[in-house]
């Protein structure tokens, strides 16, 4: 399997909880959330990250086998990963609170920050980049 072939594999597991999560949170204006939000938005949240940092793994492996390694793509895929997971955090807080509202703001953000994350490990991955002619 090829790297681009890994990281589509990631990004197609990670998009039924995206779906799952954009469910959770399209109650009733006002609604009150049903009592398994907090597991079920902390589920479909665990997945994601755990989709995306397998696709970090695997884009950092990557780099660290091609002659194109470089620590700043390391550290910038480590920020995006944690503001992915800050938004996670956010995203369960918002349901622990009953916040129906909130909870729809914090999943928007959270998968805003998904495509990002997605877009800077396609950016960085070493297939993905176009070759340099000398």
């Amino acid at each position: 399997m090829t790297l681009a072939d890994a990281m589509h594999e990631h990004r197609r597991r990670w998009m039924p909880e995206l779906a799952r999560l954009r469910m959770l949170a399209h109650g009733a204006p006002g609604a009150p959330l049903p009592a398994a939000a907090v597991h079920d938005v902390g589920e479909a949240t665990g997945a994601v990250l755990a989709e995306a940092s397998a696709a970090q793994r695997a884009v950092l492996s990557a780099l660290a086998t091609s002659r194109r390694g470089d620590p700043a793509a390391a550290r910038l895929l480590a920020a995006r990963l944690a503001r992915l997971t800050a938004a996670a955090q956010d995203a369960v807080s918002a349901a622990r609170d009953g916040n129906g509202t909130a909870l729809r703001e914090r999943v928007h953000r959270f998968q805003a920050l998904t495509s990002a994350t997605w877009t800077i490990q396609l950016a960085v991955a070493p297939a993905a980049r176009p070759q340099r002619t000398t």
